[in-house]
């Protein structure tokens, strides 16, 4: 069964909320050979971190925004590339298309433009749905991609955020985070 997002609770967790933790999955030691050195975890879902990205997960065990990850820094750029998870409460169902609607209100109240739907794709088995957009930022105009999933009774926002002009590809850093996310079991 797929659960759709309450528009009120994807506004909220743009501004970050607070939910309930879960346990998250074991994983094998680099020294035992484990292949996924870069792999980081969150409470309840792991993942990759993309070529060239530092930071970590396991922060915000309640809520709110659970990991953080930085790409590198090119002074001309004047913004570093990051990619952030936000997760809050699950909320009570709506559909996708007034899921878009109210990030899409979201993200032009704060200076968002050009807001335009990313297809729908799933990540590990949970429907999401998806914006991009750009704004301004400290010293640079950005590009935002968004995608926004429930699982069990968790909301997670999965964002990448990068300069208009940077030399990091905001959309593979994403793809290479939602590709290789896994659930917690």
């Amino acid at each position: 069964m797929r659960r759709l997002l309450s528009p009120l609770a994807v506004t909220g967790l743009l501004l970050a909320g607070c939910g309930a933790e879960e346990a998250p999955t074991p994983r094998p030691s680099p020294e035992a050979g484990d292949e996924r050195r870069n792999e980081v975890r969150g409470p309840g879902f792991t993942t990759e971190k993309p070529r060239g990205f530092t930071g970590s997960g396991d922060g915000g065990q309640g809520g709110g925004v659970v990991l953080t990850l930085l790409g590198p820094f090119r002074a001309s750029e004047r913004f570093p590339p990051n990619i952030t998870v936000a997760r809050t409460a699950a909320p009570a169902s709506s559909s996708a298309e007034q899921v878009r609607g109210s990030i899409r209100t979201q993200s032009e109240a704060q200076g968002g433009k050009g807001v335009d739907a990313l297809p729908d794709r799933e990540i590990d088995g949970e429907a999401a749905i998806g914006v991009t957009y750009s704004r301004s930022g400290p010293g640079a105009e950005l590009t935002q991609r968004t995608y926004a999933v429930v699982h069990g009774r968790q909301l997670y926002t999965i964002a990448s955020t990068t300069a208009l002009k940077s030399a990091v590809d905001g959309e593979k850093v994403l793809e290479t985070v939602l590709d290789t996310w896994r659930w917690a079991r």
